[in-house]
């Protein structure tokens, strides 16, 4: 795993080789750091984290998508909805996917938050539906949900 420290670390040793970026146009390490940040959000348009979360349902058919842990509005979509996940290896049951396209749920918004409403079923407090999203990425100087071998990316996007 890599960090942002270690990014920058490379950053400063290419930029500082290179002749636009010396003497009087030297870029400084905050500059560097917002570089890196920007850098991140174009990876993670192409390549976003995906996390997958369980539900409980309520015998509701609207769930606030703001509960999801790293549900960001604007910017998480759903990639896959697999509806009474429950027990799902453990009993060596096939996915019950619901699909978007086929009218199984969509998704609704109000002034402030945006749901995920179940048009064809609606889960009871004994359905657990299986919710996998896309979010933004981590890159800080504990932690970074990059894939490793995308380091280079990051180094050469921030340039």
């Amino acid at each position: 795993m890599f960090t942002k420290e270690a990014i920058q670390g490379r950053v400063e040793t290419l930029v500082g080789s290179l002749p636009a970026f010396t003497g009087d146009n030297e870029v400084d390490s905050a500059t560097i750091g917002e570089a890196i940040d920007q850098a991140r959000e174009h990876y993670e348009l192409e390549f976003p984290r995906e996390i997958t979360e369980d539900e409980v349902g309520d015998s509701g058919n609207y769930y606030a998508l703001t509960s999801l842990a790293n549900w960001e509005n604007d910017f998480s979509v759903i990639l896959g909805l697999d509806y009474d996940s429950g027990n799902r290896v453990s009993n060596d049951e096939r996915p019950q996917w619901l699909f978007q396209e086929d009218g199984d749920w969509d998704y609704y918004r109000d002034a402030s938050t945006r749901y995920i409403r179940f048009i064809t079923r609606t889960p009871t407090s004994s359905v657990t539906f299986r919710i996998t999203y896309t979010a933004r990425h981590v890159l800080n100087s504990v932690t970074s949900t990059i894939r490793n071998t995308h380091e280079s990316s990051i180094v050469y996007l921030s340039i």
